[in-house]
């Protein structure tokens, strides 16, 4: 599940796409618009659901470091 946070910066806000899998974090990054972080998650976990479909080995997400 994706979740999408607002951030200030020094020149307004940025969005952070945050993606979750049983409650970990397991992938997020940055961006300026909020539309673009939304269709970067839609993507991510779009690509997940067909990799767990065709039963693909690379379907585990392995965790990595986000700082919120």
């Amino acid at each position: 599940m994706a979740t999408i946070a607002k951030i200030p910066s020094k020149s307004g806000f940025k969005f952070k796409a945050i993606i979750k899998h049983n409650g970990k974090i397991v992938k997020c990054k940055t961006f300026v618009r909020k539309g673009d972080a939304r269709a970067w998650a839609k993507r991510v976990e779009a690509d997940r659901e067909l990799m767990v479909a065709m039963g693909s080995a690379g379907a585990i997400m392995t965790l990595g470091v986000c700082r919120i």
